[in-house]
C-alpha cells in the first residue's frame, strides 16, 4: 500500500475520532515508516532546541488538531509536506523525552486533560503513590499513554513534587496549587510528607498563600498539615474573623479555628497588657513638677486607649512607635522626653516578641 494512503487514514481518523491515544500510536507508526522508506536518519537535535523559547522542529502530521497547551510547554510544529503549519503538540519543558531526570530515559507518557504531554518514569510514580496514581498507572508496562483528568498546570506541580523538584519558579496560580494539594490524596501521595517544611509543595504553597490565605489555612487544617497552617497564619492577622463563612469554618474544623481566634485574641490582650504599664516619673524639677508629669501620663493613657481600640492583630511596631512618639512633640522637659523615648523603645521591643503564628 502506498504511504500516502496510510497518511490519509491518519488524517481521516484525526478528523472523525476523539481517541487521541490511538491517533498518537498511529502517527508514531506512520512516522517510523516514512523515515525508513523516504529519508535518512534524522540527526539529534541540539540542546538549545529543548529551551522553552525555541520550539522543536520535528516531522509530524499536518491537519492534526490538538488541544493548545500551557505557556510552559514545548511545541512540536506539525508538517509532513514541507509546508510550515500552525498546529502544535505541547510537551512539558521539565518532563520531555530527553530530560533524563532519573539517569535513564522515561518509560511512561502521561497526557493532561488539556493536551500537554509529560514523559516520566513509571517506577517513580508507583513508588510515590499508594493507589497506582488513582489507578491510572498500571503496575506492568504496556507502552500505552496514560490520560489523567488534571490540567497541565496542576499535573506539572504534582510531578515536580514526586520528583522532589522545585516548582515555585513556574509562578503557578493559587487555584492550581490548591488543586495540586487536594490531588495528593486522590493520587495516593502522602500529604503529610509532601507538605513538610522545605519540600517543593510546601514552598510553592507558602509563596502563593498571600493571595488567598484563608483558603490555604482551611486546606492545611483539613489535611492536618500543621507546618503549613503555621506558615500561613501570619497572613491572617489582618483577616476579619467575622467574615468566615459556615462552610469555611466547617472545613477548618474546631481545633484550627480555635487556634486562629486565639491568635488574634492573644495578640490584642498582649498589646493591652504592654500599654497598661504606666510611665515612670522622674523627681520633681522646677519646671516640671508632679502636675506636669500627670499631664504626660494622661496623654499616654489616651494614646494607649486609641491603639487598643483601633488596632487589629496585625498592627506593626512602626505604627505603635509613631503613635506613642507623637506625644513627645510638645514636651519641654528633657527628662520627660527621655522617659517617653525609653518607654517607647521597650514597648516596641516587647511587641516584636509577641507570637504572630498559631
Amino acid at each position: 500500500m502506498d504511504l500516502d494512503d496510510n497518511w490519509d487514514s491518519v488524517f481521516q481518523m484525526a478528523e472523525t475520532s476523539d481517541d487521541w491515544d490511538s491517533i498518537f500510536q498511529l502517527v508514531e507508526t506512520r512516522l517510523t515508516q516514512d523515515e525508513t522508506v523516504n529519508s535518512p536518519p534524522t540527526p539529534p537535535l541540539p540542546a538549545r532546541a529543548l529551551s522553552p523559547a525555541a520550539p522543536l522542529s520535528l516531522p509530524t502530521v499536518h491537519r492534526l488538531s490538538l488541544v493548545k497547551g500551557d505557556p510552559n510547554s514545548l511545541f512540536l510544529d506539525i508538517d509532513s509536506s514541507g509546508e510550515q503549519q500552525n498546529t502544535v503538540v505541547p510537551i512539558s519543558t521539565a518532563f520531555f523525552p530527553g530530560a533524563n531526570l532519573d539517569g535513564y530515559p522515561p518509560d511512561l507518557l502521561v497526557l493532561s486533560c488539556d493536551g500537554v504531554l509529560f514523559y516520566v518514569h513509571r517506577g517513580k510514580l508507583l513508588a510515590a503513590s499508594d493507589n497506582y496514581f488513582a489507578s491510572y498507572v498500571p503496575y506492568e508496562s504496556n507502552d500505552e499513554p496514560v490520560s489523567v483528568p488534571l490540567e497541565s498546570e496542576v499535573l506539572n506541580i504534582l510531578l515536580h513534587v514526586i520528583y522532589g523538584m522545585p516548582v515555585a519558579h513556574y509562578f503557578p496560580t493559587a487555584d492550581a496549587v490548591v488543586a495540586a494539594i487536594k490531588s495528593t490524596r486522590t493520587y495516593g501521595l502522602a500529604s503529610d510528607v509532601h507538605l513538610a517544611p522545605r519540600t517543593p509543595l510546601y514552598e510553592v504553597a507558602v509563596s502563593v498563600a498571600s493571595s488567598a490565605p484563608i483558603r490555604f489555612y482551611a486546606l492545611a487544617a483539613a489535611l492536618d498539615a500543621y507546618p503549613l497552617a503555621v506558615a500561613v497564619s501570619p497572613r491572617l492577622l489582618s483577616f476579619p474573623l467575622d467574615s468566615i463563612t459556615d462552610d469555611v469554618a466547617a472545613e477548618i474544623g474546631a481545633v484550627y479555628l480555635k487556634r486562629l481566634f486565639f491568635l488574634h485574641l492573644g495578640r490584642m490582650v498582649a498589646l493591652k497588657r504592654l500599654l497598661e504599664m504606666p510611665l515612670r516619673a522622674h523627681r520633681p524639677l522646677f519646671l516640671c513638677d508632679a502636675r506636669e508629669h500627670k499631664k504626660l501620663a494622661t496623654a499616654w493613657s489616651l494614646a494607649s486607649a486609641y491603639l487598643v481600640w483601633n488596632s487589629t492583630a496585625d498592627v506593626t511596631s512602626a505604627a505603635i512607635e509613631k503613635t506613642i512618639r507623637s506625644l513627645g512633640t510638645h514636651l519641654t522637659c528633657s527628662q520627660c522626653s527621655i522617659i517617653l523615648r525609653d518607654r517607647t523603645t521597650d514597648l516596641v521591643l516587647e511587641w516584636s516578641k509577641i507570637k504572630d503564628t498559631i
